[in-house]
């Protein structure tokens, strides 16, 4: 079960866990059933109901590399997504063009451009997704969301206010008492 909070939500530190972290991520909202095996990058991006500024909130809950198949069962870490106000996908968007400036109590973080070098194509990671669940008999459903990998990751502490700002797509933020 995903927790998703809206923008500009407030949590205790207490209530996600200490050596906790927060990471900047597309949020994609899929809009029609994609099964695989042979789903393309362009059939997911054409499946895709929205896309949305988001932030994954984790909370170590196993030690990294102890188990990680009990760690991927586990979600990964994931505490919740923080959902900006979801748009239609641009038609001018490219994923390797995307700039995300992250910032924390005001002070910039990070400011990349995801190419290559940095993060995969959003869809190609939602096409990945579906063909791998295609080999359990799964597919992604309308209304599902996924989140398409991390810019970045840094440490939470009490106090912090987290802001992004994926260009042409939108803002999301993140509150830590």
């Amino acid at each position: 079960i995903m927790r998703v909070l809206e923008s500009g939500a407030t949590a205790a530190l207490s209530a996600i866990g200490e050596a906790s972290s927060i990471e900047p991520e597309l949020v994609v909202t899929i809009g029609q059933p994609l099964k695989g095996p042979d789903i393309t990058p362009a059939q997911a991006r054409a499946a895709t109901a929205s896309i949305a500024a988001g932030m994954e909130v984790n909370q170590n809950r196993i030690p990294r590399h102890e188990d990680f198949p009990l760690l991927v069962a586990d979600n990964l870490t994931q505490w919740a997504i923080v959902e900006g106000a979801p748009v239609p996908v641009p038609a001018e968007f490219e994923s390797a063009q995307l700039q995300v400036v992250m910032s924390c109590n005001n002070k910039v973080m990070m400011d990349v451009v995801g190419d290559s070098d940095v993060i995969d194509d959003h869809f190609y990671s939602v096409a990945t997704l579906a063909n791998v669940l295609s080999t359990r008999g799964l597919s992604l459903e309308a209304g599902q969301k996924v989140i398409t990998g991390s810019f970045c990751r840094y440490p939470v502490e009490p106090g912090q206010q987290w802001h992004a700002t994926f260009n042409g797509i939108g803002d999301v933020s993140f509150n830590i008492t």
